[in-house]
C-alpha cells in the first residue's frame, strides 16, 4: 500500500503544532483540523497533530529541528496531559465515523461534534462528547453539572465510556426532572 503524501511541515510549540505556508487552507479543508489563523497559518491542538501525522499528512519537528515520529510525540505530550491516549484515541474514532470534532468547552466536555456533512462556521455543533474512562471515579454529580451545562448551550451530551482495551461505547445523555 502506498503511503500518503505529506501534505504539510508543522512546528511543535508547547502542546500545539502550528503550521505556516500555502497548503494550510488545503489541509483545514480536508476536515476542518485545527484553528485558521490566517490563509498560510494553523494551529493544531494535541489530538489533531496526532492524527495527521498517523495519517501521513503532517512532519512534526521542534525548534531544534529535530523530527517526531507519532510514538515520539504521544510519548511527549503525555508529559503534559496523562490522559492524551484516551482522548486521543475517541477523537480518532468519531473522525473514523465521518464526523467534524472540535476541542469542546473545556471542564464541561471534551469535544464539540457536529452532524455529518456540516460546514463549520455555518453549521453549529449539536453535541458535546464527554470522556469516561473504565476504572476511574465518576460522581453522578459530576454527571448532573456537566448535562446541565450541555442543556444551557443547547447540545446534546453523549458520554465516551473507554474500556480498558481501548473500545468505546457511545451513550446520549438526557436530564429527567420529576
Amino acid at each position: 500500500m502506498e503511503e500518503e503524501e505529506i501534505v504539510a511541515c508543522g512546528k511543535l510549540i508547547d502542546t500545539s503544532v502550528i503550521i505556516e505556508g500555502k497548503d494550510v487552507a488545503k489541509l483545514y479543508n480536508q476536515g476542518y483540523y485545527g484553528e485558521l489563523v490566517s490563509d498560510e497559518k494553523l494551529i493544531l491542538n494535541p489530538v489533531e497533530a496526532l492524527i495527521l501525522l498517523e495519517r501521513n499528512k503532517i512532519k512534526v519537528i521542534d525548534n531544534g529541528g529535530n523530527e517526531y515520529s507519532f510514538n515520539d510525540l504521544m510519548k511527549y505530550l503525555e508529559k503534559v496531559d496523562k490522559e492524551i491516549w484516551i482522548k486521543y484515541i475517541v477523537y480518532r474514532d468519531l473522525r473514523s465515523r465521518g464526523y467534524i470534532v472540535r476541542q469542546g468547552p473545556g471542564e464541561v466536555a471534551e469535544y464539540r461534534l457536529y452532524e455529518r456533512g456540516a460546514k463549520v462556521g455555518k453549521d453549529v455543533a449539536k453535541y458535546l462528547v464527554g470522556i469516561v474512562e473504565e476504572g476511574k471515579p465518576f460522581s453522578l454529580t459530576e454527571l448532573d453539572k456537566i448535562t446541565k451545562a450541555a442543556r444551557s448551550m443547547g447540545k446534546e451530551l453523549i458520554l465516551a465510556i473507554v474500556d480498558r482495551q481501548g473500545d468505546i461505547t457511545y451513550y446520549k445523555v438526557s436530564r429527567l426532572e420529576l
